[in-house]
Parts: C-alpha cells; structure tokens; sequence
C-alpha cells in the first residue's frame, strides 16, 4: 500500500494528563488516521484505572440508525460485496499464548464465584433458539429469507472457558470519552500489539478522540467483587478510519488500539493469543459467533440485565445487509446484519467466522479462528435489541490489519 502522509490543520494541546487530554495533530496515513502526540502515559493509566471506576464505567452508547426507511423483511438478492479475492490471514508468531495453561500471572487470583454455567438467551419471542447453518461454518440454504426477529443463540461465556484460550484473546477496553466520561467496549487481540475494536470505541466519529484506554483481555468481575483478566495493558495508540474518524460511516466503523510490551518485551500477542482474520468473504453464506461484553439491559420484554462483568457469546446466520440508512448515501461495503441480544458495552467485540475452542470443528493450525467483523450497530433505530450490524471485512480492512502488525 502506498502511504500519505498529510498533517491536518489544529492546535497542539499541551496539559497534565487527565487533567486536560494531550491532542495533537492527527496523522493520515492512506484511508486511516491516528494521533502525533501519543496520548497520556501508561502509570498514570493504570493509577487511574481502579477495579472501582472500571466497575462503575458507563458502557459506550451503540449507535443505531436515526430513521430506517425499510420493512422488516430481507432485501435480497443480495450481493457478493467483496472487492478481491477472499482471504485467510494470520498474524506472524504463534497464535495461542505463551501461558496457555491458564495461570493468572500478574491479575491477581481467579477467585470464588458461584456457578453461572451457561445461561442462554432467546426464549422470550423476539429470540430464537433456532441455531441455522452447521455450527460456524458455511449455511447451505443461501435463501433463508429470514424475518424480524432474525434467529440467534447467546449464551454466558462459562467461567472456566473464559480464562482458556481462544477466549483469551478477547478482552474489555477502558478508556476516557473526549467528553470526560470513564466507559467500555470490547475488543480483541488480533496480531502483535494490536486491539480489534469499533471505531467508535476510539473516536467520536466527529473529530475527536477518546483518550486513557487500558485492555482486559479475558476480562472476569467474579461475584465476590474482585477483577481478574491476562494481565493490563496500557494503549499507546487510537487508530481508525479517517471515513469514520471525520465523517462516522458505520461502514467504517472499525478500529485499533496499539498496546505497550510487557516485561521482558512480552506482547499482547505473547500473552493473550491472536485471532487470524479473513476479509472479501461472501457474507451472505456464512455464519459466525459474535463476542462482547454487553453493560446495558436489553429493551425487550422480558428484559435481560447485563453489567459488563461477563463475556457473552452468540451465534447467527446471516441475515441482512443495512440499505443506505446510515447517513451517507455512498456508504460501501454495505454492514451485515445478524441476529443477536448483545447491548452497549459489546461495541468492538470480534465476530468470528470458524470459532474453533478446541474441540477439533476443524482440524489443522490454519482452519479457524477468523476476525470477520466488529459489533457496531443496533439493528433497529428505537434499539431493541435482537439484531446487530457490522461492518465488511474487505481488502481494505485487510491492509489495515497488516500495517496494524507493523506498529
């Protein structure tokens, strides 16, 4: 990829951290943007980051469209949007994590808890238990035609799973908003330093960047009120798209955050793991687990409450790619749409094509494990949860992973 560097116009802040936010120019380089002056510095991030604030951290609104102009009922035909040949990529080094055995290391003991197993969502009518496709692989039926309530099946990450890999490389993200608010999303390890999230999560999408992230991965708040995860790590660097970044298209809505080495010079990757990723795939035959961790109650009857505290996992099919609703009439690739219960709070979380937590689904080192998409939008404008959007993974995306490697 051809880089271009172009510095934007602005005035360099300068201020105690936390005190007034560090800005600076913003840096484009190709479609994607991020900070000259990094912002704030790692122990004053973690001084500030009690298991307190974390647990009072307000989940970071998820957007939905403001008026959606179309029925409930898929569209279709729907069309192949990749722009290239599909793809599966890995990040370089070993994917699962140098502690695989699970020890806590430097987060503190796993701690008590009662026995949540798995409790899954779905009775109520707005959710399904139907579970489509073959269990995260291909679905055969490419006309479903599925129709509001699209089918999903969620269900809590089980305590024990939650501390294994591949789960370990997903995590909680803390962090400042631009407009002073401690709040959380969710995100994932994807290669090297780097953190999978929603552009939302680490910018307004009007020009300001939120500030004073730290990421969890395998995240846990146990009932007894303690906080374990693989270890904290300090963010060093927002990236994102500069379409969502100055004009928030949501079908850009994606995200990064370049996390600091550990000790010994251990990375993210080292430590939690890595997800691979694919891009260009066709969307409409494929079905997927979603991760997050969802803060907010669902606008549904019954309500379900959630604080944040757990990982959550769904399952779904495709279901719909969005119509121009999202406010820009160019908006391309086009956001898919699935069924799921996942709230405010999830923003960011990976949605993975080929889960794969060790039970052999399928087999070799390079078949599973794919990043396909981010949670990014409430399907629904008045935000009833039941479904989601995301945005494609197309070549772009993937270029941006790969110079995400680089950082």
């Amino acid at each position: 990829m051809k880089f271009r560097y172009l510095l934007a116009g602005g005035l360099i802040l300068t201020a105690l951290f936390m005190v007034t936010p560090v800005m600076a120019q913003d840096i484009v380089v190709g479609d994607y943007v991020t900070t000259e002056i990094r912002i704030g510095d790692a122990a004053a991030a973690m001084e500030y980051w009690t298991d307190e604030r974390m647990k009072n951290a307000l989940p970071y609104p998820m957007p939905s469209p403001d008026n959606p102009g179309f029925d409930l009922s898929p569209e279709g035909p729907f069309l192949n949007q990749a722009d290239g040949e599909p793809g599966f990529s890995s990040p370089p080094g070993v994917l699962w994590p140098e502690d695989s055995g699970g020890s806590p290391g430097t987060a503190g003991p796993v701690g008590s808890e009662g026995s949540p197993g798995t409790k899954s969502l779905g009775a109520s009518g707005l959710a399904s238990l139907q579970e489509p496709g073959d269990g995260g692989d291909t679905v055969d039926d490419p006309d479903l035609d599925y129709t509001w309530p699209f089918p999903f099946t969620m269900y809590e990450v089980h305590k024990h799973n939650n501390w294994q890999w591949p789960y370990t490389a997903i995590g909680r993200i803390f962090f400042t908003t631009a407009s002073g608010s401690n709040s959380s999303c969710s995100g994932s390890s994807i290669g090297n330093r780097a953190v999978l999230t929603a552009g939302h999560c680490v910018s307004t999408g009007y020009g300001a960047w939120h500030r004073n992230f730290i990421y969890r991965p395998s995240y846990r708040q146990h009932e007894d009120g303690s906080i374990t995860s693989k270890q904290i790590f300090w963010v060093s660097a927002p990236w994102t798209y500069t379409a969502w970044h100055s004009d928030h298209s949501y079908c850009r809505d994606v995200g990064f955050l370049i996390t600091r080495d550990k000790s010994g010079g251990r990375t993210l990757q080292d430590i939690a793991g890595a997800l691979r990723h694919a891009y260009n795939q066709d969307a409409e035959h494929l079905h997927w687990s979603q991760f997050g961790y969802p803060a907010e109650e669902t606008r549904t009857s019954p309500n379900y409450y959630f604080n944040g505290s757990r990982m959550y996992q769904n399952n779904a099919s495709f279901a719909e790619f969005t119509a121009s609703w999202w406010g820009a009439t160019d908006c391309s690739p086009l956001p898919v749409c699935i069924g799921s219960m996942m709230t405010g709070g999830s923003s960011g979380g990976p949605v993975v094509y080929k889960w794969d937590s060790g039970m052999g689904i399928y087999p070799g080192t390079g078949s599973s494990l794919y990043a396909n998409g981010v949670n990014s939008t409430y399907f629904l404008s008045n935000r009833i949860a039941g479904g989601m959007c995301f945005p494609y993974f197309d070549t772009s995306v993937h270029n941006f992973i790969l110079d995400m490697w680089a950082q």
